[in-house]
């Protein structure tokens, strides 16, 4: 039982660690595409 709980918590930690890098790598994205988006409101 206890290697079962041990997996789930494993299978978490590198769901939580993937999504949460993907969230971060996603916002460096917005943050490049927006000054784009500016370029183009001021032309």
């Amino acid at each position: 039982m206890r290697d079962i709980f041990k997996t789930l918590m494993a299978l978490l930690v590198v769901a939580s660690g993937f999504f949460i890098g993907f969230y971060f790598g996603e916002e460096k994205v917005r943050s490049k595409i927006s000054d784009f988006q500016k370029d183009r409101e001021e032309a």
